[in-house]
């Protein structure tokens, strides 16, 4: 461990703060930085639920095989190119083109979910004096794309690289915003799903989405 001294001013950021002596009284809470890690993954797992029980519907399989169909596609790449094929061969021309709708807005997300989870949690100068329930920090956390050169992720961090920091670049706050877009992801998705599935006429009742809050 390094003994260099890291103040708010310091632009030395990320992965370098947590192995410098930083000042307690000046790091923020985690609580928030972790619920909101936990609330992404909850809205993201909702996505794939609704994107597997799509894929139930679309390819007309029972539930008992959906699954580990489902299961045995190794990514979600792969499952949108197979709902899509699956949507020419059932869906009418204007579901095809909101299925492909859903695919686009899915593989989008789906870079960003790729950045949040495959990352790491990092400190930066909070110096546009966000509060921590109420409290300002001199630091702030933030969730770091790890796959990523240490020169691109500088840049990104102080906002030199404008669509780096889009990319790879996530603090509590924007983490929320991204939880609430994919639960806003797995409605449309869902939304899309019970239309077709009443047009095609599939007879065996939907699963319920284990990790719904939805009654």
């Amino acid at each position: 461990m390094t003994d260099e001294k890291i103040t708010a001013d310091t632009p030395t950021l990320l992965s370098s703060i947590p192995y410098a002596a930083v000042d307690p009284s000046t790091e923020p809470p985690t609580f928030e930085r972790d619920l909101a890690m936990g609330r992404f993954i909850d809205a993201w797992s909702q996505v794939e639920w609704e994107m597997r029980n799509l894929l139930r519907i679309l390819s007309k399989a029972p539930a008992e095989a959906a699954g580990p169909i489902a299961a045995a596609i190794p990514d979600n790449g792969r499952m949108a190119e197979l709902l899509q094929v699956l949507g020419k061969r059932y869906l009418e021309s204007t579901e095809c083109d909101e299925l492909d709708g859903i695919i686009e807005h899915v593989k989008i997300s789906n870079n960003y979910r790729n950045s949040i989870v495959h990352g790491h949690w990092g400190l930066t100068s909070n110096r546009e004096k966000v509060a921590t329930r109420g409290t300002v920090y001199d630091f702030m956390w933030i969730r770091v794309y790890i796959f990523i050169d240490k020169l691109k992720e500088l840049n990104a961090a102080l906002g030199r690289d404008p669509a780096a920091q889009d990319r790879y670049i996530f603090s509590v706050q924007r983490l929320t915003k991204r939880a609430q877009s994919a639960h806003k992801l797995a409605d449309r998705i869902q939304t899309f799903s019970q239309r077709i599935e009443r047009r095609l006429g599939n007879t065996e009742p939907s699963p319920q989405n284990p990790s719904s809050s939805q009654p």
